[in-house]
This record gives structure tokens, C-alpha cells and sequence, in this order.
């Protein structure tokens, strides 16, 4: 069954293919959709499958779900692809696993894998299997992981930290969902790349694949961000105008030390308050002024960042 039911979403199952077609048929969808793959499946009887796809800004976004399979992808699937790319691959029912020339992955359901799509390897899914696969770009990719290439193969946490929050925003990426968001596709996609960089770096527990160039630009992007914070308005683009980077490279870059423009903004806003808080020069002011001055926009939220960083309130912090 095909059904275009938005000019970005692309559905099908196996409902109305007579038995013995579904699994070819199938195999078909997800190569002119997906991936050009060769698939077999353990499957004693009717084959069952569904595959929703749309695209997101430069990804493509496939959600699969069925009965087991094993998907090769082989020397001859790669020289039939037209284009090559990376794929984001989560298991939102049960666990898979991933074999490849130099090692084979046992993943957990909700554990995250960047696949490179240029290599050989096979994918083998249990009974009553359903997946997130998120197509991107080898440029895009590049764009947020310089070094995708030696990422590859290593299943990001889904307990904790980064890994988690990209595990669950994956989860939300739902092709058939509504499409009125109130941001753009463009946007959604992008924090798919910013929430990869930042699972990647904490995995790897440094940024050597992020190459000397990132800490340099870094320091200037940490030092205008100091300098302008109690801009009440300052935005990530006012950032990356006055350091000459494009806004997608100003996220890339805090993210590959594990950071985003909104925690590092808040850190130079709550230093700078500190700093008139514990000041003479600033004993005349109410919390208010300090506040204001700090870039903050109420008194409330002053104080909870306050509570967040420094364990105290703005008052408390003042007398001590």
C-alpha cells in the first residue's frame, strides 16, 4: 500500500501485498527510500512490515517496524547507491545487532550507532522489530563531526547525559506526526546534529576529533560571550557575527567541548552577578538593578539561576 499523505511523508505497508510479495516488496520500499540493502528474514509464514519516511530539512527521517530481519549491506548494495551518507540507527523495540568487518555490536534499545553507509556491514533485528533511522548528508554530518568517519560503531548511551536526551529527541521524530511545529525543519534537523556532537564528545571523553582549529575559534567564541552577556537580547547569531562563524558552527564548536550557547550564556551572565553581588562598588543597587544588569530578564529567574550555580540566593550570596 503507498500513500503520499503530505508532499514530505511517504507511508506504506505490507496490508495490502499478497503474502508472497510483502518481503520483496518491502525490500523495494526501503531501497528507493531508505538504503539499498539486501534483506532476508527468519520468518516462518506471511512477512509483516511498515515504513514511514519524510524528510527534515537535509535528513531523511524512516521509521521501520515489523517482523524479524537480518539487512546486508553489501559491496554490490554500496555500487548500486547513488549517493552515499551516514545514518543515525536506534531500536525503539528491543535489542539488535551490528556486524561489521572489524567487530560486531550486541545494542541495547534505545542505545544510538552512527553508520557509515560507504562501508560493508549487516544489521540483524528480533522478532516484532521497530527502528529510528535518520539519513544525513556526508557534508552535513561533517559539518557537526569533522571526523565522522572514526565515530562510527559506537553505541551511545541512552542512560545518561547526552546520549540519552539524543535517544529520546530521536524518539520524538515521528514522520506521521503532526507537521504544524512551531520551528522549522531546517531547525529540528540541526539539533539532531548539535545533540550528536554533544553524544559524541561525551563518549569519547575528549575533542581530538574536533581538531585544533575548534579550541582556537572556541576561546574567541567563549571570550565574546563573556564580553556581551549582559546584552539582555544577545542571540547565538550575534555571537557568530562578531567571531566571523556561521551560526551551525558556533553550536558545533561549544558542543564539541560538551557545552550550548544557552548553559555557556547563562554561566557568564550568573559569574557577572556574582561578581557585582560580592562588589562595593555595586552595595547600592537593588537585585533588581543587578539583574537587569547581568542581562537577566526578571528577578525570579536571577534567583533560580542563582540557587542552580551557586547553591544560594542573590540575597544570600550578597551577605556572604
Amino acid at each position: 500500500m503507498l500513500q503520499e499523505d503530505a508532499p514530505l511523508v511517504f507511508r506504506w505497508s505490507t496490508d495490502s501485498v499478497p503474502a508472497a510479495q510483502r518481503l520483496d516488496a518491502y525490500v523495494g520500499s526501503v531501497c528507493e527510500r531508505v538504503l539499498n540493502c539486501t534483506t532476508t528474514t527468519r520468518k516462518k509464514g506471511a512477512f509483516r512490515s511498515a515504513l514511514d519516511v519524510c524528510a527534515l530539512g537535509e535528513l531523511k527521517v524512516a521509521n521501520m517496524r515489523g517482523d524479524t530481519q537480518d539487512s546486508f549491506r553489501r559491496v554490490r548494495d554500496i555500487a548500486r547507491s547513488a549517493d552515499q551518507a551516514f545514518h543515525l540507527l536506534m531500536s525503539t523495540s528491543g535489542a539488535w545487532k551490528l556486524c561489521a568487518p572489524d567487530r560486531t555490536l550486541d545494542v541495547r534499545e534505545g542505545e544510538v550507532v552512527l553508520i557509515d553507509t560507504r562501508v560493508a556491514h549487516s544489521v540483524h533485528w528480533g522478532e516484532d522489530c521497530s527502528a529510528v533511522n535518520v539519513r544525513m548528508p556526508i557534508e552535513w554530518t561533517r559539518t557537526w563531526l569533522p571526523a565522522a568517519e572514526e565515530l562510527t560503531q559506537r553505541p551511545m548511551s541512552r542512560d545518561a547525559g547526552w546520549g540519552s536526551v539524543l535517544s529520546r529527541y530521536l524518539l520524538q521524530l515521528d514522520p506521521v506526526s503532526d507537521r504544524t511545529r512551531p520551528v522549522s525543519d531546517t531547525v529540528m534537523a540541526d539539533q539532531v546534529g548539535a545533540l550528536l556532537a554533544l553524544a559524541m564528545h561525551e563518549s569519547r571523553g575528549s575533542t581530538s576529533a574536533f581538531g585544533p582549529p575548534y579550541a582556537q575559534k572556541r576561546e574567541q567564541i567563549v571570550a565574546c560571550i563573556d564580553q556581551r552577556c549582559c546584552e539582555s537580547g544577545i542571540t547565538a547569531a550575534d555571537v557568530a557575527r562578531s567571531v566571523n562563524v556561521s551560526v551551525r558552527t558556533l553550536h558545533r564548536i561549544l558542543a564539541a567541548s560538551g557545552e550550548t550557547f544557552g548553559t555557556r550564556l547563562m554561566d557568564a551572565r550568573a559569574g557577572a552577578a556574582l561578581r557585582m553581588l560580592q562588589s562595593k562598588a555595586f552595595a547600592s543597587l537593588t537585585l533588581a538593578d543587578i539583574a537587569f544588569r547581568a542581562g537577566f530578564l526578571d528577578s525570579s529567574h536571577f534567583a533560580r539561576v542563582c540557587r542552580a550555580r551557586f547553591g544560594r540566593s542573590p540575597t544570600q550570596l550578597r551577605r556572604a
